[in-house]
């Protein structure tokens, strides 16, 4: 079994294609994108290894930029949500972000005709705690 290795250095996770959101699975190997944050241009990285650690598909910045924005791992979790998501129902539109309401859903899946149980849909809200956000209070 392998682990997903947790990188040091920013991995994105989200591209802009005429300024839409996309995720790496959802571009060819040789798509290029931009980074949502600094709009400079991205490539995409294909799954790897590093030793034993699984380095999923990811975008990364052609000119080395390294960016802020959301930590990679929340935005690892969003891109593999994405994945599962349009795996396991390939007839529904999964997209990046969307806006639903007042609220904004890291990742959602409209089907074309309500399915039992989920109703029109999937929304996925990729949670991670960040140690630096840490307060007293919620301890």
């Amino acid at each position: 079994m392998c682990d997903i290795i947790e990188q040091q250095s920013t991995m994105p996770y989200v591209g802009l294609i005429n300024n839409r959101q996309v995720g790496p699975y959802q571009v060819n190997a040789d798509t290029q994108v931009l980074c949502p944050a600094c709009r400079t241009k991205m490539g995409v990285k294909k799954s790897h290894y590093n030793q034993d650690n699984l380095i999923p598909r990811h975008f990364y910045h052609i000119d080395k930029s390294d960016c802020g924005g959301e930590s990679d791992t929340h935005k690892r979790m969003k891109t593999l949500a994405m994945y599962h998501l349009q795996d396991q129902f390939p007839k529904a539109n999964v997209e990046l972000e969307k806006n639903i309401g007042d609220r904004f859903a890291d990742v959602c899946a409209t089907f074309p005709d309500p399915r039992k149980p989920y109703g029109k849909g999937i929304v996925v809200e990729a949670q991670f705690k960040n140690k630096d956000k840490d307060t007293a209070d919620a301890q």
